[in-house]
């Protein structure tokens, strides 16, 4: 692996949030239906949910399943950057990574905070845009400075 020992403390640290963000997304796209924490925000009752229309139904069933399947890709595309290019230094696939997870873990702490308060899912999400902020900090040095 390319750089400082920094560099490959920020780069694991790349790499493990991505593949956190690919097991969520196969956890939604398996589970396929919504999670506690929405049908918390929601504020109806399994059984109320029930009774709505049953494509309505489907449609929020589906869209888990297609946000799972993004997360999915997001995650894989990241980690196939990582490790074809960002491990070894090269500038593009750091800003690459700054750009795609940045377009995720930042809009997402917000969605995750007003869906589910400070409760579960939002300790993983925070971790993990803290993970990854630390991860492209450590890297920055050795990938943006002139050689």
């Amino acid at each position: 692996m390319y750089g400082s020992k920094l560099f490959k403390v920020g780069s694991i640290l790349i790499l493990l949030v991505n593949v956190v963000l690919m097991i969520i997304g196969l956890i939604y796209a398996i589970y396929g239906k919504l999670m506690p924490y929405h049908l918390a925000f929601i504020g109806l009752t399994p059984e109320e949910i029930a009774a709505l229309p049953p494509n309505l139904i489907t449609l929020s069933n589906l869209s888990i399943i297609l946000i799972g399947f993004l997360f999915l890709s997001s995650g894989a595309t990241t980690t196939l950057i990582w490790y074809k290019s960002f491990r070894k230094g090269e500038k593009w696939a750091w800003l690459a990574v700054l750009i795609s997870d940045g377009l995720v873990f930042v809009p997402l702490i917000g969605v995750i905070y007003v869906v589910a308060g400070f409760g579960f899912p939002f300790p993983i999400g925070c971790a993990s845009l803290v993970l990854w902020i630390i991860g492209l900090g450590f890297t920055a040095k050795d990938v943006l400075e002139p050689k």
